[in-house]
């Protein structure tokens, strides 16, 4: 199989060419929001936050941010802060890409008024010089695919899910990039993703991550599994957290696990990889998509409604009532509404087919709506 896509100064595709609009503060949303309003071809990132994060609250922030600018969904970045010296901070480890990137500082421009024209020309030459790369063929090989589940029900874990991890198995043994996240999904399959690393180490940092999670909540006073399944899933069927974890499992394929990431970390290496996020779909999305993922394979049982800002969001039912009843929010209806005979092959290759058209530059529901956000999860409260 193989896709068209824009071709980067890193050898990455992308399949998609926005100009990104990057506030690395809260001082610069209203600028960025501002711009990418007066300004098409272009998309915003906010952080609320910024300054008075610090240690890995701040690492993990700016390491987002950078990754986010690295996707290959991304043609060129401005920067968008309130002084200079942050915004060129992150301008030498942006263009490390290769990809234009250019720094405006509202202190620097003397406020948002002249700051605001200067973005405005900056932003209509790059989406003018964007607009000219064409698009390439490129192998399977290389996609990076995010695997996501949200408003899961027992159609979930028996049709959706299973049919995601068999493109996913597809995929990383064409030698691209897979990742599933949402640590807390995955309660109770510890052993069984451990049994499927590459080697102990990798096998134990699985168990570690798993537990570490669990623990953390039960030091806060929260009991997992007054949070999680969440009131929709119930709804769905699913009454208890091992079998929602259970369905959630069969969305990561059989592949041999390759490694183990932390929030928004980008593997170096094809294969299979468990980043380690909360479930909540707006933060695991953000945090792959940071990871490198060009697009994201959302599984839904009773539905949902959010997608990623920068990397097509596919929603992928098996739930034929779900489809029928909020067409808005699927992409790809493999029940047996679609395919009658349930056959995982058949089901496989229509949501392929579904994908490569996406990856050619079918918008998804999401797209179209604009039903897109992102949130950077935080470690620390700001000093």
């Amino acid at each position: 199989m193989e896709f068209s896509g824009f071709l980067r100064p890193n050898e990455a595709i992308g399949i998609r060419n926005h100009v990104l609009v990057l506030s690395v503060s809260g001082l610069g949303n209203p600028l960025a929001k501002r711009l990418t309003q007066c300004i098409k071809g272009t998309i915003p990132i906010y952080t609320p936050n910024g300054r008075g994060q610090v240690g890995n609250d701040k690492q993990q922030l700016d390491r987002t941010l950078i990754g986010l600018s690295d996707n290959p969904n991304i043609a060129a970045t401005l920067i968008i802060s309130y002084d200079q010296q942050t915004a060129d901070y992150f301008k030498e480890r942006i263009e490390k890409n290769g990809k234009p990137v250019e720094t405006l500082a509202i202190f620097k421009e003397n406020g948002v008024m002249n700051a605001t024209l200067k973005g405005m020309r900056i932003l209509t030459e790059m989406v003018i010089k964007s607009s000219e790369i064409k698009r390439t063929p490129a192998p399977i090989s290389y996609l990076n695919i995010g695997l996501e589940c949200g408003g899961s029900d027992l159609s979930s874990g028996k049709v959706s899910n299973p049919t995601v991890g068999a493109l996913s198995d597809v995929v990383v043994k064409s030698g691209g990039i897979s990742i599933f996240s949402e640590t807390v999904e995955l309660i109770g399959t510890e052993k069984i993703l451990a049994g499927r690393a590459k080697n102990k180490q990798i096998a134990n940092e699985i168990i570690r991550t798993i537990e570490s999670v669990f623990n953390s909540a039960s030091e806060r006073g929260v009991e997992i599994k007054t949070v999680n399944p969440v009131p929709e899933n119930i709804e769905g069927g699913l009454q208890t957290l091992e079998e929602k974890a259970l369905g959630a499992l069969m969305k990561t394929g059989e592949s041999e696990i390759s490694g183990v990431l932390e929030y928004a970390e980008k593997p170096i290496n094809p294969g299979l990889y468990f980043m380690d996020t909360p479930f909540f779909s707006t933060e695991s999305m953000t945090a792959m998509v940071a990871g490198g993922a060009q697009i994201i394979l959302f599984t839904t049982g009773v539905g949902n409604n959010i997608g990623n800002s920068i990397s097509p969001t596919v929603k992928v039912t098996g739930n034929p009532n779900t489809s029928d009843l909020m067409a808005e929010h699927i992409d790809v209806d493999i029940s047996t509404t679609t395919i009658p005979s349930g056959k995982m092959e058949e089901r496989l290759e229509y949501l392929c087919d579904e994908v490569i058209s996406v990856c050619n530059g079918k918008l998804t529901n999401v797209e179209v709506f604009d039903e897109m956000d992102q949130a950077i999860s935080r470690l620390e409260p700001s000093v």
